[in-house]
Order: C-alpha cells, then structure tokens, then sequence
C-alpha cells in the first residue's frame, strides 16, 4: 500500500516536546526536539508494521462520526485542518449529489472510482 506524504507535528509543552501525526492519530513525546522527532518516527513505524491494512486506511481516510437523519456524516482529518462531508443513505444518489460528494471529500475523481 502507498502512503501518502505523512507530516509530524512538534509543539513544546512545558517542558516536554509533544509529537503527533496528524494523518495516523500517531501521539508521542521526548525531553527535546530531537528525541520527541525520534520518538514519534518510532511510533509511526510501530504502527506501520503492526496494524493491518484495513486500520491503516481507516486512520487515513474517511470515518462515520454520526447520522443525522438520512444522512451519514463523515470526516477525515489532513495535516492543517479536518473534513467533513455528509452523505445520503440511500440505495441510490443522483448524479449531481455523488459529483457534490466527490468535491467535497476533496479526493481526485480517479482515486475516488478505485
């Protein structure tokens, strides 16, 4: 499976370095800035390694986060900001709602049809 460009996000809090990636849910922390880098690489790859395909993709892509009448609400979060698209559960969607959908979900068409 290929992965998308993977960001780490240090901040410092107190007097620890906090590390999170943001696309994976992945958290860790060091004493400094290089050990908190070190510490969140290692989560990653643990992860990587031992959670199956299936989890890795749905960390990546989108979850169901609620209904809300017919519709089913979904979210995926990116590196700077989270997205959030509801769809119609139904058997059928018009056309002009899957193209909305698609728009919104901010994922090229060709990667959409995979």
């Amino acid at each position: 499976m290929k992965l998308p460009k993977l960001t780490a996000v240090i901040e410092k809090e107190g007097k620890w370095y906090v590390a999170t990636c943001p696309e994976l849910g992945v958290a860790s922390q060091g004493r400094s800035l290089e050990e908190a880098e070190a510490m969140i690489q290692e989560a990653v790859e643990l992860l990587l390694e031992e959670a199956d395909e299936a989890e890795i993709k749905r960390r990546l892509g989108f979850v169901k986060v609620r209904q809300s009448g017919s519709h089913i609400i979904m979210r995926r979060q990116l590196q700077d900001r989270g997205i959030t698209v509801p769809v119609p559960n139904h058997t059928e969607i018009a056309r002009g709602t899957l193209k909305s959908i698609i728009a919104q979900s901010e994922i090229p068409n060709d990667e959409f049809m995979r």
